[in-house]
């Protein structure tokens, strides 16, 4: 009740109270700048779906609790018109994008594995879902060229033109 009543959840407040929901753990992906793999082995390990609605309707119940964010590995990308339009529906207020730079050539030595048109196809059915959608960006990577880190400035403005005004940014330093 305190953490809702402070707006302390997550980032983003929800009139519903909220109680975060871990799904899964680990991640299968690579990326060069990335603990995971070191933590946890590149191992994506889901919970049991039947034992996570459990963990949620405890919380619906005892704590009163309508929102559940869930950070996961899940590739963001992934989702299309038809997910959007389902996660709105269920409640879904808000959802991230971990593209890390706007440089082709950066997500390629970082190991970012995903494709730019993808990733904004899916950014705009997430739009059109009326979800909040942010990005989560990284500038300075030890090996970006004064060039590679100006393709960041394209690519917010692609982004912005896309409906994302929202982005958490951090700078690498070396």
């Amino acid at each position: 009740d305190t953490y809702h009543a402070h707006r302390w959840m997550g980032g983003m407040w929800s009139q519903n109270k909220s109680v975060p929901i871990l799904a899964t753990r680990g991640c299968p992906y690579q990326c060069t700048y990335c603990s995971a793999p070191n933590m946890w082995t590149p191992r994506w390990i889901p919970r049991f779906p039947k034992l996570v609605v459990d963990e949620i309707q405890h919380y619906y119940d005892e704590f009163g609790a309508r929102n559940f964010p869930m950070p996961t590995g899940t590739r963001s990308e992934a989702i299309d018109d038809e997910v959007a339009q389902l996660l709105k529906r269920t409640g879904m207020i808000s959802m991230a994008y971990a593209p890390e730079s706007g440089s082709e050539e950066t997500r390629k030595l970082i190991k970012k594995k995903m494709k730019t048109d993808r990733m904004l196809e899916s950014m705009r059915a997430a739009v059109a879902a009326d979800l909040n959608v942010m990005v989560f960006m990284v500038i300075g990577f030890p090996h970006d060229t004064d060039d590679q880190i100006r393709e960041n400035l394209d690519f917010f403005a692609t982004i912005a033109e896309v409906g994302i005004n929202d982005a958490a940014v951090g700078f690498y330093m070396a």
